[in-house]
């Protein structure tokens, strides 16, 4: 039975020759261990899905569990330069805007100035400043 099979059976609540094994691996981990670029899978989708498909046939999952949505196409066109680093990957965009890609790790995204991104704060703000939702990251 292979794994398609497998995940089909036990999903119409039937009984598989085995447990179907799938498993939501770690970014750091896709970075560490395929030779795609840590920016392309970050940005790109056809480098998370080369990702997801390159590690879940080296382990024989029976699937693969997409932990991220989509890219938009293109994205990576926005980026004006790649500065190699001891710790990754600096990309400097075209609006000024700076990411460090770290090897094995989340990136990190700066404004222009230098600053964070403005974060929502569940605390400080209650349900009359839920319409606000989409000016934070």
């Amino acid at each position: 039975m292979n794994g398609r099979e497998r995940i089909a059976l036990a999903m119409q609540n039937k009984e598989p020759d085995r447990v179907p094994v799938m498993c939501q691996l770690a970014l750091g981990h896709y970075f560490l261990n395929t030779d795609i670029p840590a920016r392309e899978i970050w940005f790109t989708s056809e480098g998370f899905a080369e990702a997801l498909v390159t590690l879940q046939r080296r382990y024989q999952f029976d699937g693969i569990l997409i932990n991220l949505p989509g890219r938009p196409e293109g994205l990576l066109d926005e980026v004006a330069s790649i500065e190699p680093v001891a710790e990754g990957e600096w990309l400097t965009w075209r609006n000024g805007e700076r990411t460090i890609v770290p090897h094995d790790d989340n990136l990190h995204h700066y404004l222009a100035d230098g600053g964070e991104l403005p974060r929502f704060d569940f605390m400080a703000m209650g349900v009359d400043d839920l319409d606000r939702l989409d000016t934070f990251t």
